[in-house]
């Protein structure tokens, strides 16, 4: 829950640059995918003190929800079900690659229809989902932080950690 969290932060505080250069000319798409990636990065250099305070109000949301790991963890475990349990099996079918598949469809039917708004689409699905990905990544890797399925500890941190488990 707090790794969403903490995405909906970075995607909040970036949400600006969310909206992709996108064209017809299909050359263009990589340039844009790339522009749009170096705009999320450096974005911060550009804020103005109201998108500073969204920003610090979303990670200290995030920073406090934290704090109810050990709750929330209590309350799914009691209140599990037959039904829950076969609707969240979906977690083991649909996994990142079955997204970037379904993402690379939804671009090349556009290419090959010439169809550029479902191009488009495809592009941008592609441009939300590597770099929020990627902000997720560097985030998980820079704090370390446990996840609360693994740790009663919702203090526990190991950063710079390349461990899957954490």
């Amino acid at each position: 829950l707090d790794r969403k969290l903490y995405l909906l932060a970075i995607v909040f505080s970036f949400n600006a640059v969310f909206f992709p250069q996108v064209s017809s000319d299909t050359k263009n798409d990589f340039k844009s995918f790339l522009k749009v990636g170096g705009d999320v990065f450096i974005s911060p250099i550009h804020f103005e003190s109201r998108d500073w305070f969204y920003t610090a109000s979303s990670f200290g949301a995030t920073a406090a929800s934290f704090l109810v790991d050990n709750d929330i963890k209590k309350f799914a475990i009691e209140n599990r079900s037959p039904f829950g349990d076969v609707l969240f099996r979906i977690d083991d079918i649909y996994h990142v690659e079955f997204i970037a598949a379904s993402i690379a469809t939804i671009y090349f039917y556009g290419l090959a229809s010439k169809d550029t708004e479902v191009k488009n689409l495809g592009l941008r699905l592609s441009e939300a989902s590597v770099y929020s990905g990627s902000i997720v990544l560097l985030g998980k890797f820079i704090l370390g932080r446990g996840r609360p399925s693994n740790y009663d500890d919702p203090f526990y941190y190991e950063p710079l950690s390349t461990s899957w488990e954490l």
